[in-house]
């Protein structure tokens, strides 16, 4: 008979000294505005045809993550990622659109073959770049009124290349481009979505050989629309202030966006509802120490939620 197996969330991690009032603040927020999705960068090179590297790529992803496990495996995962986890069926959280990661090893040793994967992702990177350039040239083909015109290409307002097309010819071209599929915008954006589920196999710093590949994890994503309409949406300045109480020096640290340098809380988003009820509803479980099941009780039961508690001692012993 198969066993049971399910998707965890667990925090805090690095919890520091008071670990249980942490998770308390988390869980908390977590049931107040939903699932938080906060930016991670990946950086890597590609070894180029003289032996060299290049100059770093970077893949920028605003993620949740979570890690499809058994439950007596809960523990020693819990003993790195925190003792209090959040337990979901697996197709529950499909459902809601969860992804397993692309594993890939971004190593690029000069002389070896193991830089494959960064080359195929600085292609990406590439191809993410002539989508933007083209949905600029789209959309300022769109705001030159004149298609009589010749087509003068601008950066920050200044001009920087005089073409012989005329805005009209570069309108035909474009419309044939698109042609039977999304409009750029769209393409650009999946694209974006897409480098947002490769992660490395490892770290050398952090993890063993294949450290992150045996996590066996999924992803929820930002920026992902779904009919049309955002799953989900932007922190407000309420929701910002609540995650620096929280931990300030995590979500105030300033990280380098592609729009730009900014503190880490003003890029995060928030998964609020599932099928027009609150996340909470959507989970199968809440596991946590057992000198803390009263405090998580009462957060539940001053929001109606009706959820089991189940002490992670008991999974030890399972």
């Amino acid at each position: 008979m198969p066993k049971s197996r399910y998707f965890y969330h667990s925090f805090p991690r690095d919890g520091g000294t008071d670990v249980s009032a942490r998770a308390l603040a988390i869980l908390e927020s977590v049931l107040n505005r939903g699932l938080l999705l906060t930016p991670e960068r990946i950086e890597f090179r590609e070894e180029l045809s003289n032996g060299t590297l290049s100059e770093p790529w970077y893949v920028m992803q605003k993620r949740l993550c979570f890690t499809e496990l058994e439950p007596r495996e809960l523990p020693q995962h819990a003993s790195t990622f925190g003792p209090f986890s959040f337990e979901w069926d697996i197709a529950t959280l499909i459902e809601m659109g969860a992804v397993p990661v692309f594993y890939v090893p971004l190593r690029s040793t000069t002389g070896a073959n193991d830089g494959v994967a960064c080359s195929m992702l600085a292609r990406l990177g590439e191809i993410q770049q002539l989508l933007v350039r083209l949905e600029g040239l789209d959309t300022l083909v769109r705001q030159t009124p004149n298609h009589k015109d010749l087509l003068n290409i601008t950066r920050d307002d200044v001009p920087e290349v005089q073409t012989r097309c005329t805005v009209g010819g570069a309108h035909d071209l474009l419309q044939m481009l698109q042609t039977g599929m999304q409009p750029i915008s769209a393409l650009t954006s999946s694209l974006r979505a897409l480098s947002g589920y490769f992660y490395p196999t490892d770290h050398p710093k952090y993890t063993d050989l294949l450290g992150y590949y045996r996590q066996r994890e999924w992803k929820l994503l930002a920026n992902i629309i779904h009919r049309g309409v955002p799953v989900t949406v932007p922190v407000n300045e309420q929701d910002i202030e609540a995650l620096i109480r929280i931990d300030g020096e995590f979500f105030e640290r300033e990280v380098d966006f592609p729009s730009g340098r900014k503190k880490r809380v003003r890029e995060c988003q928030l998964y609020k509802t599932f099928r027009e009820a609150p996340i909470a509803h959507t989970v199968r479980k809440f596991i946590c120490p057992q000198n803390s099941m009263t405090e998580v009780q009462r957060l539940f039961d001053a929001r109606n939620v009706r959820l089991e508690i189940v002490a992670i001692e008991g999974y030890a012993a399972a």
